[in-house]
């Protein structure tokens, strides 16, 4: 695939996962008055500004270190998986959500594999362990919900 076109595909999709979660929080958040809503409002912008400093964190470590693409490859897969984890954990505390906890526990532990994975095995952990573990969480929501 050309590099403008991947380009392209990974600014939209990163613009939908972007504006997609704060329509929603925005959407959930109607109606709620007081702490409960400044804590959530904290909370999702925590995502933002945790990925922003990962992503400073890791160009500038990526420049002065001056890495193989192998070892960023890792860096960023690992932290990037480690601040998911870290958000869940921090969700499932603030909420008292036992399975939200549990999803970060996994998202470090798969954080830690990854880069014991080593390449291109990062991105298989990333992938089936990351995203297994939400979907995994997902479907225990969908079957547990309240009819």
């Amino acid at each position: 695939m050309p590099a403008a076109v991947a380009g392209v595909v990974l600014g939209v999709l990163g613009a939908i996962a972007l504006v997609l979660p704060i329509v929603q929080g925005v959407r959930a958040s109607r109606g709620m008055r007081g702490p409960s809503r400044t804590i959530g409002a904290m909370y999702g912008t925590a995502w933002g500004v945790a990925f922003a400093a990962n992503a400073v964190v890791q160009s500038a470590l990526q420049r002065e270190l001056m890495t193989s693409w192998d070892v960023t490859s890792l860096m960023w897969t690992a932290s990037s998986l480690a601040v998911v984890g870290l958000m869940y954990l921090a969700g499932g505390m603030l909420w008292r959500d036992v399975p939200q906890y549990a999803l970060g526990v996994w998202m470090l532990v798969s954080a830690a594999g990854s880069v014991l994975a080593g390449v291109p095995g990062n991105f298989l952990v990333l992938a089936f362990a990351g995203g297994g573990g939400m979907l995994v969480l997902a479907a225990y929501h969908a079957i547990r919900r309240p009819r």
